[in-house]
């Protein structure tokens, strides 16, 4: 179940997990080398280009606390509010978005 990824910096292949960082551009999950990461985007910060890697362990901590966050938030809130907690949900639907589409095809 190879599939080929390309960083979105330099068009060159990733052919190993740890060499992968995932960020999102303009709402989409971009591919990178780490070594392009940390020369492309990681010091730009705006609404559309996110400073924080998808797949790394901050990105992996925020999904599990955005999961806590959501189901607090639905447990604890009253009526109509309850559906505004699916938008706490938005960095897991990322994070298995990048597993999905680039983690999972690479070597470990």
């Amino acid at each position: 179940m190879s599939k080929e990824i390309y960083c979105d910096a330099c068009q060159k292949q990733i052919k190993v997990r740890d060499d992968l960082i995932t960020a999102t551009i303009m709402f989409e999950v971009a591919p990178f080398h780490e070594n392009c990461y940390g020369t492309s985007i990681k010091g730009a910060k705006t609404l559309f280009i996110s400073n924080e890697p998808i797949n790394g362990f901050a990105g992996s901590a925020f999904t599990v606390f955005s999961v806590i966050i959501a189901i607090l938030w639905a447990v604890f809130t009253e009526d109509a509010m309850r559906w505004v907690s699916l938008l706490a949900l938005i960095p897991v639907v990322y994070r298995l978005f990048s597993y999905f589409r680039y983690e999972r095809h690479l070597e470990k």
